[in-house]
């Protein structure tokens, strides 16, 4: 297509830097601009190297689906790939579907087997279904399989104690970003669960917009794995004044901000995105803590 076109003749290619280092330097500063990877087919050429992948090491004989066996969660993943693919793909032909979700079975039964140590969690399906249709299904294996080790590490745990654990550093970050809006729900008493599937799923389950959801995945795949919750913050305060608006009333603040990422756009997200960049670069201290605390959970 002709956008395809002007976009690719507008892309800057990483083979024009002296070293590996600094091509993926400009990858990765292109994934945080304003409009990200731009399309699909950038997509399937940048996340795989984003994730240290590369196309040139397929063995085109060997299938990931051979790696499939019943494992502890089958049951489970069958139940929400049924459900996959309803949100984001909505005109899409029956046919079609089934063909994506049978795909998508595949896919996170395979990373189950081959890692017999992570633990299926609700949620999972949505952010391998956006690999699967972002990089194809070959590669959509090798990158789940580096992210869950990497990026899903706590969320792979046997129980949401550590995504638990992880939320609470929003109350704290958002102190520093905005005391207003932070005494505003510390008066309601209200803790953090709000944004448990913002963070479980990198907001894969929470917007409805494929290409909203994949220009974040973008930002996150090119930034360090604490960017959701920093994102998390930047998109409290970017609906402030509503928020301040309603009553100190926890039941009421927790249904609102847990409907926030249905009412964004891509200009919304955006602004959340540069937002949230900002605040990392203005609280490099307090990121480091957070890093050092979230290596030594992972040592555990």
């Amino acid at each position: 297509s002709s956008s395809s076109s002007s976009s690719s003749s507008t892309w800057p290619s990483s083979t024009s830097h002296s070293t590996p280092e600094a091509g993926l330097a400009v990858l990765r500063k292109q994934c945080c601009m304003n409009g990200g990877l731009l399309n699909r087919e950038l997509r399937r050429l940048v996340w795989p190297v984003l994730l240290g992948l590369s196309r040139e090491e397929e063995d085109p004989s060997l299938s990931y689906r051979d790696l499939v066996v019943e494992h502890k969660d089958t049951r489970q993943v069958h139940c929400d790939v049924i459900r996959t693919f309803h949100s984001f793909l909505p005109v899409i032909e029956s046919s079609e579907k089934k063909q994506l979700q049978k795909q998508l079975g595949h896919l996170i039964n395979a990373v189950m087997c081959v890692r017999p140590e992570l633990h299926y969690f609700q949620g999972y399906n949505d952010i391998v279904a956006l690999f699967l249709l972002n990089v194809g299904e070959s590669m959509a294996f090798r990158c789940m399989e580096r992210m869950s080790i990497s990026y899903f590490r706590l969320q792979h745990e046997k129980t949401l104690a550590p995504v638990l654990d992880l939320l609470k550093l929003i109350p704290l970050l958002l102190r520093t970003a905005d005391q207003e809006v932070f005494f505003h729900l510390e008066q309601a008493q209200l803790d953090p669960y709000y944004a448990t599937s913002w963070i479980l799923t990198w907001f894969s389950h929470d917007f409805n917009d494929l290409e909203l959801i994949a220009r974040l995945f973008d930002f996150f795949l090119a930034t360090p794995p604490l960017m959701p919750i920093y994102l998390s913050v930047a998109l409290i305060t970017y609906r402030r004044q509503a928020l301040l608006a309603l009553p100190h009333d926890y039941a009421l603040l927790h249904s609102f901000l847990r409907q926030l990422s249905g009412r964004c756009t891509i200009c919304s997200v955006v602004i959340v995105i540069s937002s949230a960049s900002n605040f990392v670069a203005r609280s490099v201290q307090f990121y480091g803590i957070c890093m050092v605390l979230l290596c030594y959970r992972f040592r555990r």
